[in-house]
């Protein structure tokens, strides 16, 4: 028997299982998951109740190392356009390295939007 003699109904059947599956290997992942540790002179951002914290940053220009913690349960991320862009699931803490040129950039959430904050590098 072929998809289209099962019928619909099975097809929805299957495709939900597969979807639920999907789901449940997502969580299970993001709760198991490991935690970044920070190196000696990273720059520390806490993402809490959907706000950067704190919501200025001021570092040297060049070489940066970055640690986020992510204190809320909702996937967040960290960004600075055409520079980085750093995934953090909810209540994970994560590490980036990148190199920052000397300015005034915006980080944000691209997720949520309404979360961004200053960084100066100089």
């Amino acid at each position: 028997m072929n998809w289209v003699e099962a019928g619909p109904g099975r097809l929805i059947a299957v495709t939900i299982a597969v979807l639920a599956a999907a789901v449940s290997i997502g969580a299970i992942a993001a709760l198991t998951g490991h935690d970044d540790t920070a190196h000696p002179g990273d720059i520390a951002v806490t993402i809490r109740d959907f706000a950067f914290h704190p919501p200025a940053l001021e570092m040297p220009a060049g070489e940066v190392g970055l640690i986020a913690h992510n204190a809320d349960a909702a996937l967040h991320d960290f960004t600075i356009d055409d520079i980085v862009s750093l995934d953090v699931p909810g209540t994970r803490i994560r590490r980036v390295s990148f190199t920052l040129p000397p300015g005034a950039y915006t980080y944000w959430c691209t997720l949520h939007p309404t979360m961004t904050g200053r960084l100066d590098a100089t």
